[in-house]
């Protein structure tokens, strides 16, 4: 798990595969294309059958009943859902959902006029951003449940780091997070030790 996300007091961390950004041609890089840019339902129904087993074996291993479960997602910004004509963690979730029996509900929303891509930002700018893009959604409540917070790729943490402080805030009793992908770099990384 990258530190980012662990120091946001994320419980636990899954995800189905490692990419390398620069290697455009691997076959998880294609993947994570076609998430982002297809409106597929076919292609978000298999990445959920292929999470689902990590995300059960997760509520198993910490005892979490699954009706105190509610999945949630980083949702995409507004200009690039209209661009897109999607959003791939909404619709992963909702897969997500479907395929593992949980509740789905939108907890974060994005702030308007929030377009700005953390894909070309240094990490400070990535967490800079994320600040300024997430917000709680006022009209929802996860007040005493575990929160799964979906996404389609986890770079730095940045997005989900913010993203697990706001629902903490909000009241969530834990928060694990799942995606499709994760940077080939956080195979080695190691929650940070506090002094």
């Amino acid at each position: 798990m990258p530190n980012l996300m662990s120091e946001a007091k994320c419980q636990g961390f899954s995800k189905a595969v490692y990419y390398t950004p620069i290697r455009k041609t691997a076959v998880q890089n294609r993947l994570i294309w076609h998430v982002k840019q297809k409106n597929d339902e076919r292609t978000h129904l298999f990445l959920a059958r292929e999470l689902s087993p990590a995300v059960e074996q997760m509520l198993s291993q910490n005892g979490i009943d699954p009706s105190r479960v509610i999945l949630t997602y980083l949702p995409r910004s507004h200009k690039t859902r209209l661009q897109v004509g999607t959003d791939q963690a909404q619709m992963l979730a909702h897969a997500l959902g479907k395929t593992c029996n949980l509740s789905v509900r939108t907890l974060i929303k994005r702030r308007p006029g929030s377009n700005r891509a953390q894909k070309n930002l240094s990490q400070r700018e990535r967490i800079k951003n994320a600040k300024r893009s997430y917000v709680a959604d006022t009209s929802a409540d996860c007040r005493g449940k575990t929160v799964l917070l979906v996404d389609d790729v986890v770079t730095t943490g940045a997005s989900m780091a913010v993203c697990t402080r706001i629902l903490r805030r909000m009241g969530a009793k834990a928060v694990f997070c799942i995606a499709v992908a994760t940077d080939v770099m956080n195979k080695d990384v190691m929650p940070s030790k506090k002094a």
